[in-house]
């Protein structure tokens, strides 16, 4: 069984109670939004679709939790979510699972280098500090 979606426009509150920020993907069976709290949400009166975005789900849950923190890896995180569920509203539940597989690991490559770079920042902290002591040190004399 399938229907229609009612159509959500910019502005409007959904059943949720946040508002409406974008639409981003509209079709006769299906509506994706954006809403003020920053999340991707969807509607559809097809079945298929929803479970095909159902199944996605987890996926889409780990690349928020890899994205939390950090609004560049948002942007990359909601385009990679968008992506996917477009997919799913072409029938592609292959190429949305890649399209989310491939943003994890871009995610997690992302995170492991911004890590890297506080240690290696917090290190170079570390030194100039302990610098400043012996020069403060030296300066000083014996006592």
């Amino acid at each position: 069984m399938t229907g229609r979606t009612e159509h959500i426009k910019r502005g409007d509150i959904d059943e949720a109670g946040e508002t409406v920020v974008k639409v981003l993907s509209y079709g006769p069976e299906h509506v994706i939004y954006e809403t003020e709290g920053a999340s991707i949400k969807w509607k559809t009166a097809s079945p298929e679709l929803a479970k095909m975005i159902i199944e996605i789900g987890p996926d889409r849950l780990e690349i928020i939790a890899l994205a939390e923190g950090n609004r560049s890896f948002k942007k990359i995180a909601d385009h990679a979510i968008l992506r996917a569920m477009e997919f799913c509203t072409q029938g592609d539940l292959q190429g949305a699972r890649e399209t989310l597989k491939i943003a994890k690991q871009k995610l997690g490559s992302l995170r492991n280098i911004v890590g890297r770079l506080y240690y290696l920042l917090s290190c170079i902290i570390v030194v100039l500090v302990n610098a400043l002591v012996v020069l403060l040190l030296s300066t000083i004399g014996p006592p």
